[in-house]
């Protein structure tokens, strides 16, 4: 007697007969290879760890990163093993630009005590002008575009192959950032702390950028720092994926940075 349900049943199990244990593997395997790709080379989640970005960003915001904003080329960490695979290995096709929020490894960069990632605001790019002025015993930073002061104490952003010349007066902002310099700007470090007077044009192999939290009261940035090589940067904030502003969340979803 012919049995409509039995037909049915008989053809789910041969569909579950068909899926076995090497089958489930690799599917496994290709879904996580893709995902180690994506988030190697494509798209990131970062979690803002501080309220350094206020109001733009809140602690407890996740945004969505793209590493493929100004680069191509490998992570500087490679994603569950943490292991350096080498920032210089990029090819660049646009630089940051003014007000990008971007993450920064500071792992990356020798002048930054910290290990892990940090996110700030581009507001000084290469070739632009730091001016530093003194008020009640606190230093307060300008900076032009493209410019070269006229008075105060300044000094320039270096760009890749800039020469400058490094002397006593600005020594305390470049040694941060000669630290990022490989073997060369070990060596003039070295130099510098054994003589006592020291003046001498140096060639610049990065470019530097001065990052900043939109929360100036409450943020550790270039003005602690310094300057950030362009290198330690992984990608760019672009979209506000949760928020971890309860008073907010609804209305800051899904919104474009």
């Amino acid at each position: 007697m012919y049995n409509e349900s039995s037909k049915k049943d008989t053809s789910i199990a041969e569909i579950f007969q068909d899926i076995n244990f090497r089958s489930v593997i690799e599917v496994s395997f290709i879904i996580i290879a893709i995902v180690l790709f994506l988030k190697s080379f494509v798209l990131e989640f970062y979690r803002v760890e501080s309220g350094s970005m206020e109001p733009e960003l809140y602690k407890g915001d996740i945004v969505i990163v793209s590493r493929i904003a100004y680069f191509l080329g490998l992570p500087t960490r490679f994603p569950l093993t943490g292991t350096n695979t080498g920032a210089d290995k990029r090819i660049y096709y646009r630089h940051p630009k003014l007000g990008d929020i971007v993450i920064i490894d500071a792992a990356v960069a020798p002048n930054l005590s910290a290990s892990n990632f940090i996110i700030k605001r581009i507001v000084g790019l290469p070739g632009d002008t730091v001016i530093i002025s003194k008020s009640e015993n606190l230093k307060r930073y300008h900076l032009k575009r493209n410019s070269i002061a006229s008075a105060g104490e300044s000094f320039i952003i270096p760009k890749s192959e800039d020469v400058i010349r490094i002397n006593e007066s600005n020594f305390s902002v470049f040694e941060s950032i000669l630290k990022n310099e490989g073997l060369d700007g070990k060596k003039l470090l070295d130099s510098f702390r054994v003589k006592k007077s020291y003046n001498t044009k140096y060639k610049f192999k990065n470019n530097y950028y001065f990052v900043q939290g939109d929360n100036t009261m409450n943020s550790l940035d270039s003005r602690a720092f310094g300057l950030i090589p362009e290198k330690a940067i992984i990608g760019r904030a672009v979209i506000l994926l949760v928020s971890g502003n309860v008073k907010n969340q609804k209305s800051r979803h899904l919104r474009i940075l």
